[in-house]
């Protein structure tokens, strides 16, 4: 991977761009291996023995002895299937701890980008309630929409545009 000069500040052409070249790979990669998906519903995938760090050796060394006797096996079982959901297994863990990382910083980059606008969204918010008080021109209307739309505690702007809104549609019964 090229790293990317320090001074370069990507445009929000370039964003648009690399989006539409990760869904492509995206979806690349779920054609290359959905072949290999097992979709089960969540209580299935709760019941399943979990595989992991902690029973790798315990499968491996399984799967060798059970390859060398194979009359120790359930009658429901075979070597075949054994060694191949096991190979799946270790050929599909590291794409899954690849993707499992790259989702991680995407999430970071979506948690802080956000935390971001919500706190421009909140300045530009007290800059209007500061021009509502000086009865600038557009500011009271900016308040009461943006204040309708907050996903906290109502201002009181929001709730008088709520009750007057109501009163207008006649949905306000008084009770």
């Amino acid at each position: 991977m090229t790293a990317k000069p320090a001074d370069t500040t990507p445009t929000p052409d370039d964003l648009d761009a690399a989006i539409r070249v990760a869904f492509g790979a995206l979806a690349t990669l779920h054609d290359a291996v959905s072949a290999y998906f097992d979709n089960q519903t969540a209580e299935e995938r709760r019941r399943l023995p979990k595989a992991g760090p902690k029973t790798d050796d315990f499968v491996g060394k399984a799967y060798q002895y059970a390859q060398a006797h194979p009359e120790f096996l359930p009658a429901f079982d075979s070597v075949e299937d054994f060694g191949r959901h096991f190979d799946r297994y270790e050929k599909l863990r590291p794409l899954l701890q690849a993707i499992q990382l790259f989702v991680g910083a995407l999430s970071d980059a979506v948690v802080t980008n956000g935390s971001r606008s919500v706190t421009s969204a909140l300045g530009f918010y007290g800059g209007a309630q500061q021009g509502a008080k000086r009865k600038q021109y557009g500011a009271e209307e900016i308040v009461a929409d943006l204040g309708t739309r907050f996903p906290g505690r109502p201002s009181r702007g929001a709730s008088a545009a709520r009750k007057a809104a109501k009163k207008a549609s006649g949905s306000d019964t008084g009770a």
